[in-house]
């Protein structure tokens, strides 16, 4: 059934503007043109472009499909001038015949597989408009952290709970357990379990694996037993990491 216009839109209670129009900005109008003008007493017809130089809404693309059996389609747009300049719905225009060329050539093709822009445009956002690349740092973490804390050695590192741990007294506890697992064969990249629960010991396993050359891998205590067995088979340590409370959560060897 046929609603009122002004009945629509106070059912959906939208906002009213004399910028946009109330229910939508952009509108597709597609047509078909027959072979033959409409017959006016014997006098012959012919389509003519009318040009109104006025954009009812922000944005109409107008497709006619010509007669004939192959089907040619000619578009327009019309848009509002204080929204868009020439150069940007040419744009536009070209990435919807893009769009609709690249559904005739594979319309098996999902429409995330499509691409957009042209190899122009891609390296336009990429490269020319993206302005804030730098030069990376190449030095390591465990390099960063103790550079940090020769700065700042009685700032905060670690809050754990009623217990606060600064830079300085971190990367100390960090270092002389980086001393035996270095003497265990850890370097190199080697991975050494951590086996802990969030803490402060936690932190300073970590940054004593990274000081001693090797690669942590976290093992979570809350985790099955099953699991844990299952991540250490996969990724055998040279050394585990944990504390006596959670010894017994692993295998032994």
């Amino acid at each position: 059934a046929d609603v009122p216009f002004e009945r629509l839109v106070d059912l959906l209670d939208v906002e009213r503007s004399l910028e946009r129009h109330p229910l939508f900005q952009v509108m597709l109008n597609y047509q078909t043109r027959t072979a033959e003008g409409p017959e006016l007493g014997g006098l012959a017809s012919a389509p003519v472009a009318v040009h109104t130089r006025t954009a009812k809404f922000d944005l109409t693309v107008t497709l006619v499909q010509e007669p004939g059996a192959d089907g040619v389609l000619n578009g327009g747009i019309t848009y509002r001038t204080g929204l868009f300049d020439e150069a940007t719905v040419r744009e536009i225009a070209d990435r919807y015949t893009r769009v609709l060329a690249a559904f005739a050539d594979r319309p098996d093709r999902p429409v995330g597989g499509l691409r957009l822009l042209t190899d122009d445009e891609h390296h336009r956002l990429l490269t020319t408009w993206n302005t804030a690349e730098e030069p990376v740092r190449a030095p390591s973490v465990a390099r960063e952290f103790a550079e940090r804390a020769a700065r700042t050695p009685d700032a905060p590192a670690v809050i754990d709970a009623d217990r606060t741990v600064r830079y300085g007294e971190l990367l100390g506890d960090a270092r002389s357990l980086a001393a035996p697992l270095r003497d265990h064969g850890v370097r190199g990249g080697a991975p050494v379990a951590v086996l802990l629960p969030r803490s402060a010991d936690l932190v300073t396993a970590a940054h004593a694996v990274l000081q001693a050359g090797g690669a942590y891998l976290p093992l979570d205590p809350d985790h099955p037993a099953a699991r844990l067995s299952a991540m250490l088979e996969a990724n055998p340590p040279a050394v585990l990491l944990t504390d006596r409370a959670h010894r017994g959560l692993v295998p032994d060897g």
